[in-house]
């Protein structure tokens, strides 16, 4: 009863803010075990909220419930037709050795810092980070994806 309330929800704000909640605080919540329609809201929203804040090096240096891969937010952005947010997100993957950022805490923390502090790469940094930061639209199109998709939850 309360997700069919919250998904009827007609400002994209309040539908995306308590479906987030509902869907997060759910006993042993693990992002790779929802179905594939809340885990890319879940996965949308909550990137796009953290990289708002503090760019793609807080997002980076997030710890995320389940610890997905990364991956997982660049499929997200695709399903609700966020291309260019997508592709920003595998470029910033790129920049890590392996193209994902290492599972050891250490190392991470040192390849976040020699990718996202002001070094000569830091134009391109921006760049790609500038693909995504601020883009109210992915929030649009995350709520137009839940409402089209509600048959997922």
């Amino acid at each position: 009863m309360i997700l069919n309330e919250i998904l009827s929800e007609p400002d994209d704000e309040l539908l995306l803010m308590n479906l987030v909640e509902y869907l997060t605080t759910q006993s042993n919540f693990d992002i790779r075990k929802l179905p594939e329609v809340p885990r890319n809201v879940v996965a949308v929203v909550t990137a796009q909220a953290i990289i708002d804040n503090g760019g793609f090096r807080q997002f980076f240096e997030s710890e995320f419930d389940g610890t997905p891969d990364y991956h997982l937010f660049v499929e997200a952005y695709e399903a609700i037709g966020a291309a260019e947010s997508a592709r920003a997100i595998e470029q910033a993957l790129e920049l890590f050795p392996e193209g994902r950022p290492p599972e050891n805490w250490v190392k991470k923390e040192k390849c976040i810092k020699e990718i996202f502090t002001g070094n000569e790469g830091d134009s391109l940094v921006q760049n790609i980070q500038g693909k995504i930061l601020g883009n109210d639209r992915n929030y649009q199109l995350t709520a137009q994806y839940a409402r089209e998709n509600l048959s997922g939850f």
